[in-house]
């Protein structure tokens, strides 16, 4: 819900959960200091303790690099010196128990990231705060409340030169900015019954802000400014049945978005709003404590970003000489998603496990850009196409002994896009879905207390469009990585350990979207202490 320009991007992006533990058996400090590749300097603390019925937690990293050029030869990067950034991170958890059947958590975390992209007037200074409260109560038996609320904060800030005048400048542009703020909160209750069996019903709410600035010789102007609010209540019910696991449930989701700036105009849509009602359904059969059978299904949707619904142009402008943009379009409908997967669990030993599954997805009323006119240059988003993605995956992980785990696993996935109104389009595949992905590792316990990780990864190929004409082919290449550890000294109070990683062995400096590529082989070696 952070309303970015060119859609909604998650808070979180990357991450599904974040799971820390609320209590301490028993006090534990660590230190670890590390140097690296491009003089890279990094150390962490970290401590936990109790006292009574009061736990916590608290920690930090501190991280700075020389680094060097992650762009291609020609890139838009144009780096003249290496980049430098300095990253710090801390954080910290409490857990008060208020009675055996009921407790309260708080956990805070803020980073600071400063550095420059390589050239003299690109500086950046990006800060990221995050709270979360947690207050659960086992009312009966059979009943928990849950109430949960938090805050993200986003100040990310940037300077722009005069790179791509002609001739090219160094010096300063501008300092911009992006400011972000989401609100999560959620309540929900926990009905354990017929034994096993779990209903859950609960509400939830987020409001988010948005607004990006460009600042030129002190005066600020603001390019974007957008806010939302969504809110759902939900329900859901797991059923045990002996071998027989059914889940089945339903949400009713309200979103609104109020749109004050786009592109630093005042839209001719205001604002707009969308309701729609999800559900999901899966059914799991135990067959044995060797073999599971499931199968899932459930509905999602995504409604249009501020820029699709509200446009850069009037409707008015519709091809008026030099009026270039996107036209607004207030009847575009939400993105609807399907998706189904079956899939079977098997394990021979206890030590050997197998996954197998496929999956299908589609997303209709997908949303495309239809180009209105080329003079003057005219876009507009409309709901025009449909996506499909389907494939395979499977895995395994085997423990083989005390001194040998390996896993392997991989995906393969077939995607297509279908958009009647371009041609250009239709037919194409969906952007950043690799064809094949596959990852083999293994942790290995050697003499002399040597324990040494190596990490396989195979990325087949993808695009970063789904244009057949422009669109630009990537993938199909390899990377090696390893882990090592070694046991400087160990008694049952004290740990000292030196660890060793490798990443990018082979040095493959492979090509990324927009003109990215890694940097290639690096190392970092690191002493951690424990007591």
């Amino acid at each position: 819900m952070t309303m970015d320009f060119a859609g909604n991007e998650t808070a979180l992006a990357g991450v599904t959960n974040l799971i820390t533990k609320d209590r301490v058996t028993m006090p534990m400090t660590s230190f670890t200091i590390g140097y690296g590749s491009w003089n890279t300097i990094y150390g962490r603390f970290y401590h936990e303790g109790s006292s009574g019925d009061f736990h916590y937690l608290f920690g930090g990293t501190y991280e700075q690099s020389d680094y060097t050029n992650y762009g291609t030869r020609t890139s838009w990067l144009n780096m003249i010196n290496d980049p430098e950034y300095k990253k710090g991170k801390i954080y910290f958890k409490t857990s008060l128990f208020l009675n055996p059947e009921a407790k309260v958590s708080l956990f805070a975390h803020h980073t600071q990231h400063v550095g420059d992209v390589g050239r003299p007037n690109r500086e950046y200074n990006h800060q990221y705060d995050l709270i979360n409260f947690l207050y659960e109560n086992k009312m009966t038996e059979d009943i928990n409340l849950y109430f949960k609320a938090g805050y993200r904060y986003y100040n990310r800030r940037w300077e722009e030169d005069n790179y791509n005048l002609n001739p090219p400048s160094l010096s300063l542009r501008s300092k911009d900015g992006v400011k972000q703020n989401i609100f999560p909160f959620d309540l929900s209750l926990n009905y354990r019954h017929w034994s096993k069996s779990i209903l859950t019903i609960g509400t939830d709410l987020q409001i988010g802000t948005y607004k990006t600035y460009s600042e030129v010789g002190g005066n600020r102007n603001y390019g974007n400014d957008a806010s939302s609010l969504n809110y759902g209540f939900y329900i859901q019910e797991k059923v045990i049945l002996d071998k027989w696991v059914f889940r089945f449930g339903g949400r009713y989701n309200y979103t609104k978005h109020k749109y004050d700036l786009i592109g630093s105009s005042v839209p001719e849509i205001k604002k707009k709003s969308w309701n729609r009602i999800l559900w999901t359904a899966g059914i799991r059969y135990n067959a044995s404590e060797k073999i599971g059978i499931y199968a899932n299904a459930g509905s999602s949707f995504l409604v249009p970003s501020a820029k699709s619904i509200g446009g850069t142009l009037k409707s008015s402008d519709r091809g008026v000489p030099g009026r270039d943009g996107q036209l607004p379009n207030p009847g575009l409908k939400p993105e609807k998603g399907y998706g189904f997967d079956l899939g079977i669990d098997l394990s021979p030993s206890k030590e050997f496990q197998i996954g197998l599954r496929g999956f299908f997805n589609i997303v209709d009323d997908a949303i495309v850009e239809n180009r209105i006119s080329e003079t003057p240059s005219q876009t507009q988003s409309v709901n025009a196409g449909k996506a499909k993605a389907y494939g395979i995956e499977a895995e395994v992980n085997h423990y083989h002994s005390d001194w040998l785990i390996w896993f392997v696993n991989g995906t393969f996935s077939k995607t297509k896009v279908k958009n009647p109104i371009d041609s250009d389009q239709d037919g194409s595949n969906i952007p950043f879905v690799p064809k094949f992905i596959a990852n083999v590792g293994a942790t290995l316990k050697l003499p002399y207390e040597f324990q040494v990780s190596p990490y396989f990864q195979y990325v087949g190929t993808y695009y970063d469009s789904s244009s057949k004409r422009d669109r630009k082919e990537f993938g199909e290449y390899a990377t090696l990585n390893m882990n090592i550890k070694k046991s400087l000294y160990k008694t049952s109070s004290y740990t000292a350990n030196l660890i060793v990683d490798l990443n990018n062995i082979f040095d493959k400096k492979y090509e990324m979207p927009w003109q990215f590529q890694d940097p290639g082989f690096n190392a970092m070696a690191k002493i951690e202490l424990r007591f």
